[in-house]
């Protein structure tokens, strides 16, 4: 044990025995040491006799003079006897025994005018007995009416017929015994040794056990102000007053924890032992070592008290237990009570700082920022914010948890408790609540403010671009550039998607700020207006610069797709004039020729018609192309001379093939009706020559005729076939002069346009 605590130990060993010093109550009655000069008088004794309805007999013998006493003494002494029998003897009412014999009536009043005056007790009746002089007897019947108490004049034999013998003192012709001076040691020293037929002679043994002995008084008044004191004590642990602040209840509980030594340290066990060694004596169990055995006088009065004294030390032991367990409970109450205290103190703290926090929250509840840095920096401090209200609500959660177990353990204030703790858990979850809120609309407010601000910085750059007059004159680049141009109105309207998508969110969140919690927030009622407007005026700029961009993109890839159709369509004619000039010329150049049989001349017919099934599909392009000629030339991108240039170019080009190829194809078709005729005419005269070889004859002048009508007529139509034939023969002629003559025309003519674009060029 250290030095400190040993002095809290002597320290509280020192309140225990201050707190039990001898005092209180005791200063407040009689004992026998303190009129034992008075008792020594024997101007009244209490013998221990009883009347006839057990009340206790109080005796003024003759012959003591109680006149001489002072009166104040004459009060200590009535005072002192009537506390001496029990409550319940007392109840009944005393009788008064007052012996006149040999005495004067001066002696006998001032007895009874104390009586009247001081006697603290119920006086039941008065005995007087009868003075022996005659004239004595007439002043005391006389003088005996004026009391409030029954008075009766009587004999000494009336007396033993009203009072059995056995209750009256042998001065009363009784067979009580009882020795004044006993009486009067009992009540100082509570017993006295009576030698046995065993006891030594040893006078120091006697004076040490008469030392030993405990008075009766000193024990009872020490045992009634020991109750009155553990009765204090008593009040004090069942005082349901409560300490209302932290402080009060640690002191409380620190003075309650000292009040532990008071009753554990109570002088029950002392005061307890003293008072089964008077037991012992008063029931005469006790011996001494050489066996003397003490006893008391048969007093009624000294048996009485054993019933006293065994209420006593039941009454101590069972209070002191009693206190024990008040202890106990008062103890557990007091530390509910620091408990509460120190719950109600965290929560008063948690609201104070709540109800701080949200005042500086509302400050600037509703900016959201102008610009991407001002919305970072709101956001930053809301973040710090949130973080520190994040680290209060560690202690909301413990303040919290010690609430439900306050609860669980059955504290006497568990409805306040959960009152105060749900209140707590409200009021935290509505800040709670306006905080989320705010970092939502700042987190959307960064994001639109950072989107917004990249937009409009590509702005530039982006119209910068569209409306750049440089474009490429490759067909490769320009389907490149067209590509570009796609993949930057993608860029452009993805980017004002999302900052319109991100503005429109934001703007649904300010006029609707309440998300995560009730109606009740703190931020219900928050005025957005203002910021709600800036965002607007943000995403109409936006839309502005939008609709410009598109224009101005739209613009370019106009004439992106114009610079590439008239590239497209200047293949388009080269492709068509390269293949008219390796393909479609060199064909019609290269098969000139018409066969010498109908076979052969057959044969190039149908090889003619492959050719044309061949070339169609230029043709049809041609046609396309000069359809889109106009078109392009309308559109004012090409230069429409250009394209006229190249379309009558293409449409010469077209002519001369065109014309080539159905010359070619009249040629043939001529051939093969030439050749079909000379075969058909040659079959026709072998046949013919033949039949004008046959040597058959008419039989008749009829068949004559008939044999020469159809000489005449094979005749006729042999020379008109052969004439037809030549014809077509001739006509197959000319036109083959006439062919060979376009084609050195069409010669002449393509080298001259030839040298003619090489000039231009």
């Amino acid at each position: 044990m250290s030095s400190g605590d040993q002095g809290a130990e002597g320290g509280a060993e020192k309140d225990v025995e201050y707190y039990y010093r001898p005092g209180g109550r005791r200063n407040d009655g009689l004992k026998a040491a303190d009129i034992v000069h008075v008792l020594r008088e024997r101007v009244a004794y209490l013998s221990g006799g009883r009347d006839r309805r057990g009340g206790p007999i109080l005796t003024f013998p003759s012959h003591t003079h109680p006149e001489r006493l002072k009166h104040e003494d004459l009060r200590r002494l009535m005072t002192y006897l009537a506390s001496v029998p029990s409550d319940e003897v007392r109840d009944k009412g005393f009788t008064m025994i007052l012996d006149m014999r040999g005495t004067k009536w001066e002696t006998v009043k001032p007895v009874l005018k104390a009586l009247q005056e001081c006697f603290p007790g119920n006086i039941n009746m008065a005995f007087i007995i009868k003075p022996e002089k005659f004239w004595e007897k007439q002043r005391t019947s006389l003088g005996s009416s004026k009391y409030n108490f029954e008075t009766n004049m009587i004999s000494l034999d009336s007396l033993n017929k009203a009072i059995e013998p056995t209750q009256l003192t042998r001065e009363f012709d009784g067979t009580l015994e009882y020795d004044h001076e006993q009486w009067i040691q009992l009540r100082l020293t509570d017993l006295q040794p009576v030698p046995s037929d065993e006891s030594t002679d040893d006078p120091s043994e006697d004076h040490n056990i008469i030392e030993d002995l405990s008075m009766l008084e000193e024990f009872i008044w020490k045992a009634l102000d020991l109750l009155d004191k553990l009765g204090a004590l008593g009040e004090i642990l069942t005082n349901p007053e409560l300490p209302d602040d932290l402080n009060g209840a640690q002191m409380v509980l620190e003075e309650h924890n000292q009040l532990k030594k008071r009753v554990t340290m109570a002088p029950v066990e002392q005061l307890a032992m003293e008072g089964h060694h008077i037991l012992q004596r008063i029931t005469g169990e006790y011996s001494g070592s050489g066996g003397r055995r003490y006893v008391i006088s048969g007093n009624a009065d000294f048996q009485s008290a054993v019933p006293q004294i065994s209420q006593l030390l039941d009454n101590l032991q069972s209070t002191k237990q009693h206190l024990n367990q008040l202890w106990s409970v008062k103890k557990m109450r007091l530390e509910q009570c620091f408990q509460l205290r120190i719950f109600e103190e965290d929560v008063e703290k948690m609201f104070e700082w709540i109800s701080h926090n949200r005042d500086l929250f509302l400050v600037n509840y509703t900016e959201i920022g102008t610009c991407h840095q001002m919305a970072v920096e709101l956001e930053s401090e809301h973040c710090q914010f949130a973080t520190s209200a994040e680290n209060v609500y560690v202690n909301i959660e413990r303040i919290l948890g010690m609430a439900q177990r306050m609860c669980d353990s059955g504290h006497y204030a568990s409805n306040t408790i959960r009152m105060e703790g749900g209140k707590l858990e409200r009021e935290w979850k509505s800040l709670a609540a306006a905080l989320e809120d705010r970092s939502t609309v700042l987190r959307m407010s960064v994001v639109f403010h950072k989107k917004a601000e990249q937009y409009l910085a590509q702005v530039i750059v982006w119209q910068n671009t569209c409306e750049s007059i440089k474009i490429p004159s490759g067909i490769e680049e320009l389907e490149d550039a067209l590509q570009q141009h796609q993949t930057l109105i993608e860029t452009i309207s993805q980017t004002y998607a999302e900052v319109c998508g991100d503005g429109k969110a934001l703007l649904d969140t300010l006029q609707t700020p309440v998300t995560s919690s009730s109606a009740n927030s703190i931020t219900a009622k928050a005025d957005y207006s203002e910021a709600a407007g800036h965002v607007l005026d943000v995403v109409h700029e936006v839309l502005a610069h939008q609709r410009h961009l598109e224009q101005i993109w739209h613009g370019k890839k106009v004439k992106l797709h114009q610079r590439l159709g008239l590239r497209l369509f200047q293949q388009d004619v080269k492709q068509v004039i390269d293949w008219l000039n390796n393909h479609g010329d060199v064909f019609l150049k290269k098969n000139t020729s018409i066969g010498k049989s109908l076979q052969r001349a057959k044969a190039l017919q149908k090889s003619h018609e492959h050719f044309e099934s061949v070339a169609r599909n230029t043709i049809t392009n041609a046609e396309k192309l000069l359809a889109a000629a106009d078109e392009l030339a309308q559109t004012g991108e090409c230069d429409a001379t250009e394209i006229y240039s190249e379309a009558r170019e293409l449409e010469q080009r077209m002519h001369q093939f065109l014309s080539s190829l159905q010359r070619r194809r009249n040629v043939l078709d001529m051939t093969v009706i030439f050749y079909s005729h000379v075969h058909e005419l040659t079959n026709w005269l072998e046949n013919l020559h033949t039949e004008l070889q046959s040597t058959e004859l008419a039989n008749s002048v009829e068949g004559a005729e008939q044999l020469m009508a159809q000489f005449n007529q094979q005749r006729e139509t042999t020379v008109e076939a052969a004439i037809n034939t030549v014809g077509e023969g001739e006509t197959l002629l000319e036109q083959l002069r006439v062919n060979r003559s376009v084609a050195l025309s069409e010669w002449f003519s393509g080298q001259a346009l030839k040298r003619g674009k090489k000039h231009h060029l």
